[in-house]
């Protein structure tokens, strides 16, 4: 019998979002991959990180980059950003390239610019982004 290592926080999104059943998980020293509620790899191990899926739509870590996949593990967003954060409500992706944030879409096209020094996202689809100068919030 296989034994996975089950992220708590991807699990739990997993389940809150009532969509068909792929978690991410790995096996101890391996990559991730997502698997169905029998436990059989629907995605075989190839990620860093996995994220939960949201809209049919993951992101992951393949290497140092992050990117997004869909639920056959295409790529939709080729990895090639410094740090991505999971879907906002809206389905958007807060991502970071050359030390700034931004924001894209699933289609990996630039909502917000990717150029600012914080970026954060609020309940209801609400974004605050700015940059710091002497520790102040311009």
């Amino acid at each position: 019998m296989k034994r996975f290592i089950l992220p708590a926080l991807f699990l739990a999104a997993q389940l809150v979002t009532a969509q068909s059943v792929m978690i991410a998980a790995k096996e101890k020293g391996k990559l991730y991959g997502y698997i169905d509620g029998t436990g059989q790899y629907v995605i075989q191990p190839s990620f860093d990180l996995a994220g939960p899926f949201y809209r049919n739509l993951a992101v992951v870590k393949k290497g140092k980059k992050y990117g997004v996949i869909n639920s056959q593990g295409e790529f939709t967003v080729v990895p090639t950003y410094e740090d991505a954060i999971d879907y906002a409500p809206d389905g958007k992706i807060t991502v970071k390239q050359g030390g700034k944030w931004g924001v894209i879409n699933e289609k990996g096209e630039v909502i917000i610019p990717i150029q600012y020094s914080f970026l954060s996202v609020f309940m209801g689809g609400y974004y605050c982004w700015g940059h710091r100068a002497n520790q102040q919030i311009i």
